[in-house]
């Protein structure tokens, strides 16, 4: 049976907060999710076309698998990179947009925290002029079966 495709594509991107999955502490009321961010959370401050999210969602035979991406620029020495190169467990991340919602990858309401975002790519990137400083172009990446829930921060 031929497949069915939708994408949603969360352009925008104001700015991702990372997070060890074993660490994310979520509450639910009637608005919806709400997320306390640990003090082991790393804020990654997003620059205009630096950073994206993207998600997809692949029906084949009835069964819908969404996969979940998230690239971005990160200076050379941000926390970040010492939290992603220590997520044995796996990270949450919420993506904040410029529209003022914030969405949670790395945490399904049928999955809780066993499909957690992972590591896919970590490329050291030069930059073109001689004043440019590195950085580093990281892709963090999930499967499940539903699009990322909106969240209250």
């Amino acid at each position: 049976m031929e497949g069915i495709l939708n994408q949603r594509v969360c352009g925008g991107v104001e700015r991702i907060v990372l997070l060890p999955i074993g660490e994310l502490d979520l509450t639910q009321d009637g608005g919806g999710w709400d997320v306390e961010l640990p003090f082991s959370a790393v804020e990654i401050g997003v620059e205009e076309g630096t950073a994206q999210c993207c998600e997809e969602r692949v029906v084949r035979d009835g069964v819908s698998r969404v996969t979940h991406n998230i690239e971005a620029l990160v200076e050379e020495g941000h926390p970040a990179l010492q939290l992603l190169a220590d997520a044995d467990e796996g990270l949450a991340a919420v993506v904040s947009l410029n529209s003022g919602e914030s969405r949670l990858l790395g945490y399904s309401s049928d999955f809780a925290k066993e499909r957690p975002l992972r590591v896919m790519r970590m490329e050291r990137v030069s930059g073109s002029c001689r004043a440019d400083d590195a950085e580093y172009r990281i892709r963090l990446w999930s499967e499940d079966n539903a699009f990322a829930q909106s969240v209250n921060l």
